[in-house]
């Protein structure tokens, strides 16, 4: 009897590695990277220095809104609104700490004497409860941030990472039973006749494992990949048919040239938002090299040559085990967010209501330290691969993205000198007859003066 069972069972295996296509196969990706805005690093809690990073964060933001609005990034779009709506109230509450600091001051210096300054300065008056209104508006609106991004990293490291390999690796096939029922009939026949052999001495019994688990594994990361490769890097048959909907209903007054230019930029927008997608989860150098190898190790996967098998599992192994170190360390960027601005607005709670003194400056300040500490995990770590930090990253992480780019661009003028950017985009473009043409990014206008031309499939 058959232990797993299906619709439909054979003995073939040479079938493993190569799953089935459709008749109509995706557009591949044109190779195209945004310039994508992934935060100030730091998240932003009250403090006079939000009078220096507000502005900045604010241009910042409202530069990759425009962004994401032109490629139709709907998750940059969200990001990027709540950035621009917090800033108001990140610098207004700075402000607002400035003068309050800077009135405490006058009055122990003797400097400022009014009846009416003790009851104004104290942490039930009119400008302390501005302050703290100011503050938690924008802690809730980075809360919000933060936990958007934890719950759709979570999401996507549950979706993408193969952790049923780490079972079979160790030949734990009672854990695997569900989703090995679930896999090709093929593969599922192959299992059972296993489990129901009799005949076999323990070696053969050993060898036939491995090499169950070894083909497991094959399809596994052959599946995984190739569903990467059509959800963040291809555009499916479905949606090339809704964009020559769309240019046909409504773009048909234009010439037939016209049409077809349109259509391209769709297209490529639309490869856009979806590798902006993925990088907000593992980081741009990563996606980019996932891009970059991923066709290849595919094809390396479903070959019928062991050796190329072999090769290509292996990169498949870095390939997975990079995503899983950076989706680790960017859920653990996001939980240390979310617990700075839960301490943060406990602190300005307190301020409101008749505590100690002392208890919300402590508060706030155990905040504050906390959302520095998110800015040194977040500059240090997701730019390096694995878990090694990067003392240089981190210091150039406090410098906001939009005085970093005006820095570079005055020393390429004045020295011919380009300061090489901090997370650096080399964007490609796949030209007719298979060549590839690599530009270094450059700060203003460069798509615009880039002819796009898609290959066909």
């Amino acid at each position: 009897m058959s232990i797993i069972t299906t619709p439909t069972l054979t003995n073939n295996l040479s079938l493993l590695n190569h799953p089935s296509k459709s008749s109509l196969q995706p557009i591949q990706i044109s190779n195209v990277a945004s310039n994508l805005y992934l935060g100030p690093g730091s998240i932003n809690v009250p403090g006079m220095t939000n009078v220096y990073f507000a502005p900045s964060n604010l241009i910042d933001g409202i530069k990759a809104l425009i962004a994401a609005i032109k490629i139709g990034d709907k998750e940059g779009v969200v990001e990027n609104t709540l950035r621009v709506i917090e800033a108001p109230f990140c610098f207004s509450n700075a402000f607002m700490q400035c003068i309050y600091n800077a009135l405490h001051a006058g009055v122990y210096l003797n400097v400022f004497s009014h009846p009416s300054l003790p009851f104004a300065l104290s942490t039930t008056g009119p400008l302390f409860i501005t302050i703290a209104i100011a503050g938690f508006l924008f802690c809730v609106i980075e809360g919000a941030i933060e936990t958007f991004g934890l719950v759709r990293t979570i999401d996507f490291f549950k979706n993408s990472y193969p952790t049923e390999i780490e079972d079979l690796k160790q030949l734990k096939f009672s854990s695997c039973i569900k989703k090995i029922s679930q896999l090709p009939p093929d593969v599922v026949a192959e299992i059972n006749s296993f489990i129901e052999s009799n005949d076999l001495s323990l070696s053969e019994n050993v060898e036939r494992m491995k090499k169950i688990s070894e083909e497991l594994q094959t399809n596994i990361y052959s599946t995984q990949l190739t569903k990467l490769e059509q959800t963040y890097f291809q555009v499916s048959p479905e949606e090339i048919n809704e964009i020559n909907d769309y240019v046909k209903n409504k773009l048909s007054h234009l010439s037939p040239e016209e049409q077809n230019a349109r259509k391209s930029q769709i297209i490529k927008n639309s490869l856009d938002a979806k590798k902006s997608e993925l990088t907000r989860k593992i980081h741009p150098w990563l996606t980019n090299e996932i891009e970059g190898s991923l066709p290849d190790v595919i094809r390396g996967l479903q070959s019928p040559l062991p050796s190329e098998q072999i090769k290509a599992k292996e990169k498949a192994e870095s390939i997975f085990a990079d995503i899983k170190i950076q989706s680790q360390k960017k859920m653990l960027v996001h939980s240390i967010g979310m617990v700075a601005v839960l301490v943060t607005i406990a602190g300005l709670i307190a301020g409101c209501v008749f505590c100690p003194v002392l208890v919300p400056f402590i508060l706030l300040g155990i905040g504050g330290a906390i959302a520095i500490a998110r800015g040194l995990v977040f500059w240090g770590y997701m730019n390096a691969r694995g878990w090694n930090f990067s003392t240089k990253d981190c210091i150039e992480g406090l410098i906001p993205e939009s005085i970093r780019d005006l820095f570079k661009e005055k020393t390429a003028n004045n020295n011919d000198y380009e300061l090489k950017s901090r997370n650096p985009y080399i964007l490609k473009y796949t030209l007719p007859g298979s060549r590839i043409i690599s530009h270094k990014r450059e700060y203003k206008n460069t798509l615009s003066k880039l002819d796009f031309t898609l290959a066909k499939v």
